[in-house]
């Protein structure tokens, strides 16, 4: 059916309505004869139609005379009596006191996020996704933004901030671009749009994963001894970081697993140091991975363990823009045909890898291929 022709006067009504709620003046439809299934319900919709006219709720034009005359034009007479009639509340009304209780105690940044978000609710639109029936989640976009902009924000981590504030300590990873958009809704200069982004801005720590590591390190000058096979190091004691003896090699590896057996069954005499990624490595594995080769001199080899698949070409690329002169270990085309899965190729796997892995990038993007676990093979040092 066209638009703006209806068959059904509940319809249009409506229709009307939300048209009057966006605030047009002249809203005036075409009936169409050749809209409607049948004639009876032609009669019941001229008839319905025409009682309403009758009562000063629409207004209509006619055309045709006599028994042949029928409504060929209806207009809203009077809003009021129209909403009453549907049974329907006006926008403004049911908007105009949630907005007025989410402005309560506001600041001036946030006139103008609270203005765009009743002006969306008033055209029955959403604000990212969230309309005025879901102001309860709103008022926690409001607790967290206003959080960040208060003095003491940073005296918390992030998940402590959360919690205190709306109970909930994942909050804004799950939120942080509603977070986000109310923050800087009218703002001239906004951060990196990104969770790390906006809490760098507010100075809220994100307390990082510890980083395993193994190999003949000390921290803090204090050597740990070759009785420990690995250790998890905070992110606060990062930069204590030192070497007691020059490594055979570095070597990083994506999986935990492989990690594990690697520095308990390969790296015993602590001749290699050993970096438990976990999968993409995070700021913190960056952290150490850089303040450890800046300590080392370059004819140490670096390598790096991960996964034959498109994922592990990924990671591969990661770790080769810290250090260029890294190389992979047991990731080959060979290893994954002996010990790896048949499947179907992706074509990603083309933009991965660089020079050091486009054979193995080829490999992976074609219709039928091989990946592989790391898990499924024993570790053997690279050197």
């Amino acid at each position: 059916m066209p638009r703006n022709q209806f068959s059904d006067l509940k319809s249009l009504l409506e229709d009307f309505a939300d048209r009057l709620e966006r605030g047009q003046q002249r809203i005036s439809y075409v009936i169409d004869p050749g809209s409607f299934p049948t004639a009876k319900s032609s009669e019941a919709f001229h008839q319905q139609a025409a009682e309403l006219c009758a009562k000063g709720i629409l207004s209509a034009r006619y055309e045709g005379r006599g028994f042949q005359s029928r409504i060929s034009r209806l207009s809203p007479n009077d809003p009021n009596r129209l909403f009453t009639f549907i049974g329907r509340e006006k926008a403004a009304e049911v908007v105009g006191p949630i907005v007025t209780e989410l402005a309560g105690g506001s600041e001036p940044w946030e006139s103008a996020v609270l203005e765009h978000i009743a002006d969306a609710w008033l055209s029955k639109s959403k604000w990212r996704g969230m309309g005025a029936g879901d102001v309860a989640e709103v008022r926690l976009v409001q607790k967290i933004a206003r959080a960040l902009r208060s003095v003491e924000a940073d005296q918390f981590d992030q998940r402590t901030l959360c919690s205190r504030c709306v109970g909930d300590s994942k909050y804004l990873e799950n939120r942080w671009m509603h977070v986000f958009d109310y923050l800087f809704h009218d703002a001239d200069q906004k951060p990196e749009r990104s969770l790390r982004g906006l809490l760098e801005h507010f100075r809220v720590a994100k307390l990082g994963q510890p980083v395993f590591i193994s190999g003949p390190f000390a921290l803090n000058g204090m050597p740990i001894g070759p009785s420990v096979d690995y250790l998890g190091v905070a992110e606060g004691n990062l930069c204590l970081l030192s070497f007691v003896s020059q490594p055979a090699y570095v070597l990083s590896i994506e999986n935990r697993t492989s990690f594990h057996r690697y520095a308990v069954e390969t790296n015993t005499a602590k001749k290699g140091f050993i970096i438990y990624t976990g999968g993409q490595p995070s700021f913190n594995v960056q952290q150490l991975y850089r303040n450890a080769l800046s300590q080392l001199p370059s004819e140490v080899p670096v390598f790096h363990w991960s996964d034959v698949d498109e994922g592990g070409l990924d990671i591969f690329t990661t770790i080769e823009e810290l250090s260029p002169r890294v190389l992979p270990h047991l990731m080959s085309q060979d290893l994954a045909i002996r010990h790896g899965k048949p499947t179907r190729g992706k074509s990603g796997a083309l933009v991965k890898g660089g020079v050091k892995l486009k054979p193995l990038a080829e490999f992976l993007a074609k219709a039928e291929t091989y990946t592989l676990e790391q898990e499924v093979l024993d570790p053997v040092p690279p050197v």
